[in-house]
């Protein structure tokens, strides 16, 4: 770390700017000054900052004019020679300044070879996300008065970012995202410019979880350029790794370049600040827990504090979040004032009110602060300055402060040793007690300071020896050897078995097993090189076995050549568990749906590693599963008991918009987003692998299901979620429910939207409003066209099929990318049965290359029984709103000689009318119900079309040149074709135009002249019953909550002269009221445009004498088989139970009132209810 920055106070609340603080020598650096040099109490000389350049002293001359002693120990190896060096030196002695040291002399090389100071390329890796964005501060704030360009990438960063390496000049990351990158690399060049490697505590290579990733990339990072330079590419790559806890520094510096490597391990006597250290133990109860025994301890911390802070601030490490706020709690209750003056505590209370946390706030308002990853960001923002500036006097934090983050702490207590993890309690690592007590004492602040550790009686004397002693770091790369091996396969530096023991070799593992076999599990002799290989080879014939078994490599029985598998490739790309891609790769055999897939997940190892469950958090999570005012789309059986129940909830929580409002819980979901984006990319791509590679294999269902379920983590919504909006910049969920709210609930409805409407409704100013609809026209808006050709005669097993996707916006396009630029849609043609037949993928860029069309060529398709239908589908792969689909029923050689001569071409369109609309796939099927044909927009004002009443506003109307397929008879496949009658169909008879008033008149004859009888509907709690009259007859009793019914009847009849009020009784306009041809006319005027009134009379027209004859339904038999009716079908009799319970037959209507009754049942599809008094629905056959 750096004792010699400005940071404490940069990162001030109140964005001060930097504060020039000079570096003070402790009274053992300096023994005396002779000829203006100084010297240290070892008899270093302290290095002048005057020794370099002149335009780099500016670099350091405001911070101070001297390096430090640690400083000058290694100035002369890293100013005047390219060794790799790794430094273990105390917390606080400015390892910080030695990257910069580096840094400088990368830039004078470059101009010393005649180049320019943007061929710089260095990257610093740090183990956490918090350490990453301080360094990223610092440099940024050193080096861009060169021109030096700095990015951050951590797992928060897009793929967008990828992009802007290649300008970058330092890059500032986490190992597991540098470790992802390279992964991801083409031809790795990614590295190929790299000249410098800035690494961060080192010491986390001994971390059970992260270390293995560390070692696994630096080890990459040298096979990688090691090679590069045997072809003559690049300069040598430099390695500076510093750590404060690593006594075997050796063999780091011996690992990272065996040739040209020296390593610097420092001791505590030069650390700039005197430490005391002090191990407290106390008695633990064999009837108490680990919970119990850190409860206790709290009520110690209180005179511990006031024996050794002195009154200046206090920081303390608890293992779990809910210990925090339990120590906070407390302290704050046994400590009557820890201010040390009534100005301090004025101060800070006028700092508290931007904090969202409101126990937060009553905590420092009595001197107690606490701080951990769950804390919402601006208020981990806050407390840091506060604390930073002296106003709160004690923290209370857990371990994430305890690497790198520099506060300034003059006393550091270590509340019990032992931590809680998936795997139950345990003692801290010895490394991380090291850093901890490390955060004690900063040379900005203190001369002295003191670190406290809190254990049981039984330990204290393990802790002593710790202190006193050091701690060898160790490897942890066995542990999961196999993940990093197929990695190196799959970037093929490792391709045998030979070269895989070679790689091993370059690692620190090698090192450690040569000095520690031990450890490693292992009986071979220490230093014994021929044993030590034995070994190597052993493990790596093992893993390579197990890599073979699961189709990840392909190799011969000797593995002397090894390449890796298309599934091989996508778990190292993916950076996914063996056993993880073993599950992925079973889910294709079978088929699975969304809520099936979720649960999958849940179950990997890569997110289960992330996610606890805390008891307080059970309450919500409950809440979110089953409440009667939110829930989950997919609600958990029982209780949420483990951490997979509670990544199921989170997950679906996350997708449904949900209203969490615990912190903790938020950063958790934020967790489960980027991994699940990760696991779900890697699960889908391994489906459209298999599908590529045998498509009659994969269910479609399932290749669906995982294009969406990837859809909705990289969108961060379900994937017919009505608020697209919330995926556009500037847009957040306040926004986007406003919008949802005002009915633009679809891209298609912002797009045509007034700028000013926009603006009124978010109530932002101009140019809002027009800035987002431009947006919104420069996203993507597709087409697709499935068409059969007829002229060719047909087949009567297999049809032939054409696709033709456009994008029809493909000007705007070319003007301005909105989304990524490798935005893709899965092209997908399958049936009912879920049978695929066609999946490809269709890139933006390849449309715009090609004036934005794409057609298949023919598409093969078998006839299925169980099937009528063939679906296409054009699904976004990242964005909801943009999917569209269509359905075709294809014709097979059975259908008739006749009907294949006069077909000719049969197509059916989804044109970008639809596109605002997500493909709805339910959880038991994927079908899509609304978009089977061509439709474009009616003349309606309405609003909100997508949820207005008229059937032409919700499906559009019929494209004249689209054939729409008109299944016959459709009340008999509601009630399942009768053996007897289904054998003896009739081929349809052409009959007149006039059949209709034919019918009509014969039907009215047969049946005897009655009153159906309708049961009253019962009033609902809480709604608003209003009464519509139409020609003095009352229709309907409509129960409306809140909707506006006088825009939706008003709005349901702009082309007949009427005229409604809800609010009060009012009569249609006098003149028409006897007016019934003119009634008459104006409703089949309507009609006349109305697809579903065409489709029943073109029935009618079309009917055979014996359909024509045909009595009415039995809807006794209608109610015993249990068959639902269609909800659209406007000739189910809306009559009352006592009618339905007669056998017999509906009473006759008049064409005049045929049409009456059609319109009114046209309100049943948007009104909430609507019972029709004292008329009665014709039944059609």
């Amino acid at each position: 770390m750096n004792p010699n920055t400005s940071q404490p106070f940069f990162r001030s609340y109140s964005g001060s700017s930097f504060s020039n603080v000079s570096q003070r020598q402790s009274d053992e650096e300096v023994m005396d000054s002779r000829g203006g040099e100084q010297y240290s109490t070892d008899g270093t000389l302290l290095r002048s900052v005057s020794q370099l350049p002149a335009k780099y002293r500016q670099v350091f001359a405001d911070r101070f004019p001297v390096f430090n002693v640690i400083q000058s120990k290694v100035f002369d190896d890293v100013m005047k020679t390219n060794k790799s060096i790794a430094i273990s030196a105390p917390t606080g002695s400015g390892k910080t300044v030695v990257f910069e040291m580096a840094v400088i002399k990368e830039l004078m090389d470059l101009e010393a070879n005649g180049c320019t100071m943007s061929g710089l390329k260095a990257v610093y890796m740090a183990p956490l996300k918090k350490l990453v964005d301080e360094k990223y501060s610092e440099l940024k704030r050193s080096f861009e008065r060169f021109g030096i360009n700095c990015v951050q990438m951590t797992g928060d960063s897009e793929m967008k970012d990828y992009e802007r390496l290649r300008d970058v000049n330092i890059v500032v990351t986490t190992p597991e995202k540098w470790d992802y990158m390279l992964r991801n690399n083409e031809q790795n060049a990614l590295i190929r410019g790299i000249q410098l490697m800035l690494i961060d505590e080192i010491h986390t290579i001994n971390d059970e979880s992260r270390g293995a990733t560390i070692e696994a990339v630096l080890s990459r990072m040298k096979t990688l350029r090691l090679v590069q330079l045997q072809n003559g590419s690049g300069p040598p790559l430099r390695f500076i790794a510093a750590s404060a806890t690593a006594p075997n520094v050796d063999d780091i510096s011996q690992w990272l370049d065996p040739m040209n490597a020296v390593g610097y391990n420092l001791s505590e006597t030069l650390r700039p600040v005197r430490l005391q250290k002090i191990v407290m133990g106390y008695s633990c109860q064999k009837s108490w827990n680990d919970f119990r025994f850190d409860i206790q301890l709290n009520y110690k911390l209180d005179s511990l504090i006031r024996s050794y802070s002195e009154s200046k601030p206090t920081l303390i490490f608890c293992s779990t979040r809910k210990g925090v706020l339990m120590t906070a709690q407390t302290l704050t209750k046994t400590s009557l004032n820890l201010f040390n003056s009534n100005e301090q505590r004025i101060n800070v209370t006028k700092r508290l009110n931007p904090l969202k946390a409101a126990d937060l706030k009553g905590y420092i308002a009595k001197g107690v602060g606490y701080h951990h990853s769950g804390l919402d960001k601006s208020d981990r923002a806050i407390v840091e300055a506060l604390f930073l500036e002296g106003l709160i006097p004690v923290l209370i934090s857990t371990t994430t402060l305890a690497m790198g983050v520099n506060l300034p702490a003059h006393l550091v207590i270590i509340k019990s040793t032992s931590q809680y993890t998936q795997n139950g309690c345990h003692e801290y690592p010895e490394t991380q007690i090291l850093q901890m007590i490390g955060r004690a004492g900063r040379p900005q602040f203190d001369t002295n300071a003191f670190a406290i550790i809190m254990t049981k009686d039984e330990t204290k004397a393990k802790y002593e020896r710790l202190l006193n002693g050091t701690q060898i770091i160790e490897s942890n790369l066995h542990k999961n050897l196999v993940e990093h091996l197929n990695a190196e396969i799959a970037l093929r530096t490792v391709t045998s078995i030979d070269i895989a023991v070679n790689w091993i070799r370059s690692t620190f593992l090698y090192i450690r097993v040569m000095q520690n076999p031990q450890y490693y599990g292992s009986t071979v002799q220490m230093s014994n090189i021929e044993q030590c290989l034995q070994m190597v080879q052993s493990w790596c014939h093992t893993e390579l076995v197990g890599l073979k078994e699961a189709d990840m490599i392909s190799t011969d029985p000797e593995f002397s050549q090894i390449s890796s598998t298309p599934m091989g490739r996508l778990m190292a790309r993916h950076s996914i568990s063996l056993q993880t891609m073993k599950k992925f790769c079973e889910i294709t055999t079978k088929e699975v749906s969304l809520k099936e897939l979720i649960e999958e997940m849940t179950q990997c190892y890569e997110i289960r590693q992330e996610i606890q469950l805390r008891v307080n958090e059970k309450t919500i999570l409950n809440e979110l599963n089953k409440s009667a005012a939110q829930s989950i789309r997919f609600p958990i059986n029982g209780k949420i008991k483990s951490a997979e129940m509670k990544i199921n909830c989170l997950i679906q929580a996350s997708f449904g918009l949900l209203s969490i409002q615990d912190s903790t819980l938020i950063q958790d979901s934020l967790k489960l987003m980027r991994t699940g984006q990760r696991l779900s990319k890697c699960i889908c791509e391994v489906i459209y692998f298999k599908v590529k590679e045998n498509p009659n294999a994969i269910n479609s269902k399932s290749l669906l299901n995982a294009i969406l379920l990837n859809k909705c983590f990289k969108a961060k919504i379900w994937y017919d979620s009505n608020q697209v909006a919330i995926q556009l910049n500037r847009i957040g969920q306040k926004y986007s429910k406003a919008l949802v709210e005002r009915g633009l609930v679809s891209f298609n409805l912002i797009k045509n939207a007034d700028p000013r409407d926009v603006e009124f409704c978010l109530k932002r100013n101009p140019p809002f409003g027009r800035q987002l609809i431009d947006e919104v026209k420069h996203l993507p808006y597709y087409s697709l066209t499935i068409e059969q050709n007829m002229n060719k005669g047909l087949n009567s097993n297999e049809a032939v099929l054409k696709l033709v996707a456009k994008l029809e916006n493909i000007e705007n396009l070319k003007e301005r990318i909105i989304l990524f630029q490798n935005h893709c849609c899965f092209l997908i043609v399958c049936n009912e049965d879920n049978q695929l037949f066609y999946c490809n993928k269709l890139f933006d860029s390849y449309l715009i290359k090609n004036n934005g069309v794409f057609e298949t060529k023919g598409i093969t398709i078998s006839r299925n029984e169980k099937s009528e239908y063939i679906s296409a589908h054009l699904i976004s792969d990242s964005f909801v709103g943009l999917d569209v689909e269509c359905r075709l029923k294809p014709m097979f050689g059975s259908c008739g000689a006749g009907d294949a001569v006069n077909a000719g071409v049969i197509r059916t369109t989804a044109d970008p009318i639809r596109a605002n609309r997500s493909t709805a796939f339910s959880d038991t099927s994927w079908e899509s119900t609304d978009s089977s044909e061509s439709e474009s927009c009616c003349q309606h004002k309405c609003l909100n079309k997508t949820t207005c009443g008229h059937i032409c506003c919700k499906k559009g109307l019929k494209s004249e040149n689209t054939q729409k397929q008109v299944t016959k008879n459709k009340r008999q496949q509601q009630l399942g074709e009768k053996s007897t009658e289904s054998t003896a169909k009739k081929a349809k008879q052409s009959k007149p135009n006039s059949n209709l008033d034919e019918w009509l008149k014969t039907f009215s004859k047969k049946n005897c002249d009655q009153k159906s009888q309708t049961n009253e509907i019962n009033d609902k709690t809480n709604a608003k019953t209003q009464s519509v009259y139409f020609k003095d007859e009352k229709y309907a009793d409509i129960e409306s909550d809140g909707e506006d019914l006088n825009s939706i009847f008003n709005d349901g009849f702009d082309d007949l002269d009427f005229d409604f009020d809800v609010n009060t009784q009012l009569q249609p306009k006098e003149e028409l009221v006897d007016k019934d041809f003119e009634f008459e006319k104006q409703l089949e005027d309507i009609f006349s445009c109305n697809e579903d009134f065409q489709e029943f009379e073109t029935e009618i027209n079309d009917l055979t004498e014996e359909e024509f004859n045909r009595e009415p339904i039995d809807w006794n038999e209608l109610r015993e088989t249990g068959e639902p009716m269609g909800e659209n079908d406007w000739r189910e009799p809306m009559i009352s139970n006592e009618e339905r319970d007669r056998d017999e037959p509906t009473v006759g209507l008049e064409k005049r009132e045929v049409l009456e009754s059609f319109m009114m049942s046209q309100w049943s599809l948007f009104l909430p209810t609507t019972d029709l008094k004292g008329k009665t629905f014709l039944t059609i056959p």
